[in-house]
């Protein structure tokens, strides 16, 4: 789609190599010529899967499925798009959602599993794949780089509504609770403990707080609230 973009914008030289005619260019030449803001999401949205092309050869797992799907989903909707801005064309009316839409098998990636099931080199890079992708998310926090995959439970007394059913019971083996409210805990307690203890110490000190440490000896009894305190 790039290089029919260039050709009907530039002319048809433009997707082949000067010094080799013959050729084509490659997909990050048309991505460079074609989106020449390289802090747009949906460039690097676009390298960061070919970064997963040029490496799938010797590495991809089922792993990296659920690892990129954000990226994958975004992609798609992506390329719809700028086909219809660059041809004139809706994919929608030739596909049906069902095929837009990814379908993933979800399941938690734990580290300890995957280190059991593929040898170390593999693992290191699926996690590392794992950590890179996941913080791009988050750094980038736009729909065109990534469409992170999300399921919201709520109840409901509707049993046509309800995809499965419960029941309490206060004979059950392991007790269940319905949480009424969700708290983002990194907004909730945003202190490191460094940070935690720099604040206390200033607080006490502003206040002329006279602070004793039981646990200290006679010689530094009035002192800092520390972390061998905070711990204990």
């Amino acid at each position: 789609m790039l290089k029919a973009y260039l050709v009907r914008q530039r002319g048809e030289t433009s997707i082949y190599y000067k010094d080799n005619p013959d050729r084509t260019i490659t997909l990050e030449n048309c991505i460079r010529l074609i989106f020449t803001n390289n802090k747009d999401p949906l460039r690097r949205n676009l390298e960061r899967i070919i970064e997963l092309r040029n490496t799938s050869t010797h590495f991809i797992t089922e792993e990296y499925e659920q690892i990129y799907v954000p990226l994958f989903q975004a992609c798609v909707l992506n390329y719809i798009n700028k086909l219809l801005d660059f041809f004139d064309i809706d994919i929608t009316e030739k596909l049906g959602n069902n095929f837009l839409t990814l379908s993933v098998k979800m399941s938690d990636l734990n580290e300890s599993e995957i280190r059991a099931r593929y040898p170390q080199k593999m693992a290191d890079r699926i996690l590392r794949a794992m950590g890179e992708v996941g913080k791009s998310i988050v750094s980038t926090d736009h729909s065109k780089y990534a469409i992170p995959v999300r399921h919201d439970f709520y109840i409901t007394k509707n049993k046509k509504q309800a995809s499965t059913s419960f029941t309490f019971t206060k004979d059950a083996d392991q007790a269940a609770f319905i949480l009424k409210e969700r708290h983002d805990m990194q907004k909730v307690c945003p202190y490191r403990q460094k940070d935690c203890l720099e604040i206390i110490n200033k607080r006490l000190q502003k206040e002329k707080i006279p602070f004793v440490n039981p646990r200290a000896t006679h010689v530094d009894q009035r002192g800092t609230f520390n972390s061998n305190f905070a711990g204990a």
